[in-house]
């Protein structure tokens, strides 16, 4: 198929009381405060981010371009290497490509919706590092409540409940302290390898916060995706409002080869 996933679809959710809220919205806009200017990120139009991904004992270095991030449709372009072969994913609002040795293409009104969103996700996983799921959240109809005081991974943390459209959940665990997001956890719907459906427990950990020209974000991420594995990213390099040139974004030709 052309489209293979396994898509992180982080939640959003439930109702919660007035009470609730006013915590809820206090330790949000901590949260927003400790990554930066809320201003400046909705004022965001492109950002490249380069870095390496490790699974499996191999490191493949990837590079991340996102561009027209507040208009209707963003573009995405993903290219990364590994073992001396470069692979490239891209989707621009018409198509959606893919390159690995071979050109496979799709026109986006051909494909199901549910299928572009998670061509989408694939791509763009790492954008998750500079662009918390608390920011816009309310714009994209999503509610939030305050879970409870637990303490995680040896730190005390608040858990903030989510639940999305799907009504899938997710859990936020924010730092009590320095309201770093250190942690997100969710269990997801996929298959096994003999086509059977099964509940995959899937935890993001972010750490190595640092400061880019005036948002701080981690540089690493481990997602660790049950009986799948664990992949470490690691970001390198990361430039907010380059200029990227849409070129990057089209099919590419590919010569016919000639007996």
């Amino acid at each position: 198929m052309f489209l293979r996933k396994l898509t992180i679809v982080l939640a959003f959710v439930i109702s919660f009381s007035q009470v609730y809220s006013q915590s809820v919205d206090e330790i949000i806009n901590k949260v927003l405060e400790k990554r930066g200017d809320v201003a400046k990120y909705k004022a965001l139009n492109s950002i490249i981010f380069q870095g390496s991904q490790m699974q499996t004992g191999i490191s493949v270095p990837f590079k991340l371009c996102i561009k027209d991030m507040n208009n209707k449709v963003t573009k995405y372009y993903l290219e990364s290497e590994a073992m001396g072969s470069k692979q490239q994913m891209c989707f621009n609002g018409d198509s959606l490509w893919a390159f690995a040795g071979q050109l496979q293409t799709a026109s986006a009104k051909d494909v199901p919706e549910d299928n572009v969103k998670g061509f989408i996700q694939q791509i763009s996983q790492v954008r998750d590092f500079s662009e918390t799921p608390l920011l816009r959240y309310k714009e994209k109809g999503h509610k939030i409540e305050l879970s409870g005081s637990v303490t995680e991974d040896g730190r005390d943390a608040y858990t903030l409940r989510f639940i999305q459209k799907g009504e899938q959940e997710s859990y936020l665990y924010v730092d009590k302290n320095n309201f770093e997001l250190f942690k997100i956890a969710a269990t997801m719907k996929s298959q096994d390898k003999n086509g059977n459906e099964i509940d995959v427990d899937l935890e993001m950990n972010y750490s190595d916060y640092k400061d880019v020209n005036g948002f701080t974000i981690p540089h690493k991420m481990v997602l660790k995706m049950g009986e799948f594995g664990t992949i470490d990213i690691t970001l390198e390099k990361v430039e907010y409002n380059p200029v990227i040139d849409d070129a990057i974004f089209n099919v590419p030709k590919v010569e016919k080869k000639t007996e």
